[in-house]
């Protein structure tokens, strides 16, 4: 295997871990529905929110390790991955603690790492 299957792999992580925000916002403000069926998926999104969270982390830190030959080389990547890390360990901090406080660094982070995604994603050696 090689550094673009992991690459794509992180990219469909984070799409799986943004949809159930995506349905939400999209079905309060457009949609504004409570179809059986379009609620069934938002819920299934939500249900492995958390794994393909951590599956993300995984997926980003081998991506890295496989390009950089280590994580920690001054590089948009490396910054992109301590977000992710970060974004992660707040989520798993509200899952467990079940403080508010928590759920919006996790959410404010989150914003953050998906502009470092973009800014990855289309200038990766701008550092």
């Amino acid at each position: 295997m090689n550094y673009v299957f992991f690459a794509w792999t992180s990219v469909l992580f984070l799409t799986i871990v943004l949809l159930p925000l995506i349905m939400s916002r999209l079905n309060k403000y457009v949609l504004k529905t409570s179809n059986k069926t379009y609620m069934n998926v938002l819920k299934f999104f939500r249900s492995i929110h958390k794994p393909s969270g951590l599956l993300f982390v995984i997926s980003s830190y081998i991506h890295g390790g496989m390009i950089l030959g280590t994580v920690f080389k001054l590089h948009t990547g490396t910054i992109l991955f301590f977000f992710i890390l970060a974004t992660v360990i707040f989520g798993i901090i509200f899952y467990r603690i079940k403080k508010k406080h928590f759920l919006k660094y996790h959410r404010i982070l989150a914003r953050v790492t998906f502009f470092l995604f973009a800014l990855h994603f289309f200038k990766p050696w701008i550092i």
